[in-house]
């Protein structure tokens, strides 16, 4: 009887063929639902948000899995830890993230790949490392010494992401919020009528309410209405953005070899797979500018890619969402950020709350001063403000007194309830409303 010896990379190759042999891809009409798998093989959860639930289904664990002790979530990633989890993701993984690279075409398949997965990792590396980089001083770098999380945040900086979760957050948080801003700018490419039906494909147990209302709101005020919901959270927010870039491909004439990804197992396979360059085509056929240049768009894609790796290691293994987007922080203060308007009975207060919780104020009553009441139309002031049980407070610490900062302590907002965040406004419970300026 002949002996069969299988390479490192054709036994991942048969076990990735398994996997993806027994995971149906759905039509683009299903809805997103919560998935969790477990590392024994796990099963589709109920529904989070009421409805049928779906009978379990087994799920055989994923090669990607293998690479979960390397996500390390929590800390910001440096070229050691880049290099360790490329190297632990499985060929599926690899041909993506060429693809995202454009190191290979959109069709090509397992046997493009080297012979070594090193020779692979080598070849992402150093290109990552050439579109991220000047050309006067890429001879003089080390593709192994890539440093990701600066990286990363140049990408998200690029992109509009909060400079709080630049300055505060993990890589890990950071990736996912510029996976954030691609469907605020997806969404701001569709008309009225295709985001209501865009949110229809999403929300098919009609757990979003004033689905008219959303509609009408640019991207950032979508997703500040639709972060609190269940399509938003953890491991579900992948499966919604699947189900986006499955219907805005077909709105734009963009071919893609997959439906929609609606179970354990199918998403695990489209995040290990072609998560990131299908982002970034539905993105390029929007018409979205990565401010003109072609290295930050590859390296955007290049970046969510590795990032849907990430997500599909820790799903495949078994890990809950809950324990790994704690520290995305409060969506309501990451909207909150920026300069509003605040009118009292007196005068308009204009403050710019700024990521690091502090905040500086111009103070204009409604009435110019007459001459006998001197001067003052304008006053400075600063201070800090917060959010806790969704209710917002805002503290004056300092007032500025003509060449110098004076300590003069004032509450304008004292833990008022936060009922709404709109693209103009915040409505707040028992105050006057803040008004976007």
């Amino acid at each position: 009887m002949a002996h069969l010896t299988l390479t490192r990379r054709q036994a991942m190759q048969a076990i990735g063929l398994a996997v993806l042999a027994v995971s149906p891809l759905t039509g683009c009409a299903e809805s997103a639902k919560e998935i969790s798998a477990s590392p024994h093989g796990g099963t589709v959860s109920p529904p989070p948000h009421g409805g049928t639930a779906s009978p379990p289904i087994s799920v055989p664990a994923a090669p990607i899995a293998k690479a979960e002790p390397l996500v390390q979530p929590q800390i910001n990633w440096s070229a050691v830890e880049l290099n360790e989890f490329l190297n632990e993701v499985p060929p599926e993984g690899l041909l993506s993230l060429k693809k995202a690279l454009e190191l290979l075409p959109k069709d090509a398949a397992i046997n493009a790949l080297k012979t070594h997965p090193s020779e692979d990792v080598d070849d992402i590396e150093k290109q990552l490392l050439w579109i991220s980089s000047n050309i006067t001083v890429y001879p003089f770098r080390d593709p192994k010494k890539i440093p990701y999380h600066e990286l990363v945040k140049w990408v998200a900086g690029d992109a509009g992401v909060d400079q709080w979760i630049l300055d505060t957050q993990p890589t890990f948080v950071i990736e996912r919020a510029i996976a954030e801003r691609l469907f605020v700018a997806t969404w701001d490419k569709l008309d009225r009528e295709q985001r209501k039906k865009l949110l229809e494909k999403i929300d098919d147990n009609a757990v979003v309410k004033d689905t008219a209302g959303i509609a009408a709101l640019s991207g950032a005020g979508a997703l500040a209405a639709l972060a609190p919901t269940v399509y938003f959270a953890g491991f579900t927010f992948y499966t919604t953005m699947s189900v986006m870039i499955c219907t805005v491909a077909e709105w734009l004439g963009v071919t893609l070899p997959f439906a929609a990804y609606t179970t354990a197992a199918t998403l695990v396979a489209f995040l290990g797979g072609p998560f990131g360059w299908a982002l970034l085509a539905i993105a390029a056929a929007a018409g979205i500018a990565f401010a003109g240049r072609a290295d930050v768009k590859k390296t955007t894609a290049a970046i969510i890619q590795i990032h849907a790796l990430k997500v599909a290691a820790l799903q495949a293994a078994g890990k809950q969402s809950g324990e790994l987007f704690q520290s995305l922080g409060d969506p309501l203060k990451r909207q909150l950020v920026g300069k509003w308007r605040w009118q009292t009975v007196e005068r308009h207060i204009e403050f710019n709350l700024k990521s690091d919780d502090t905040f500086t104020a111009k103070d204009i009553p409604d009435k110019t001063p007459g001459w006998l009441e001197g001067k003052g139309l304008v006053s400075a002031g600063k201070g800090n403000w917060f959010i806790k049980d969704g209710c917002l407070t805002i503290n004056m610490t300092d007032v500025w007194v003509v060449t110098f900062w004076k300590e003069h302590k004032v509450t304008w907002i004292d833990g008022s309830k936060i009922l709404k965040v709109e693209e103009t406004k915040v409505l707040l419970a028992d105050n006057n409303p803040l008004d976007r300026m």
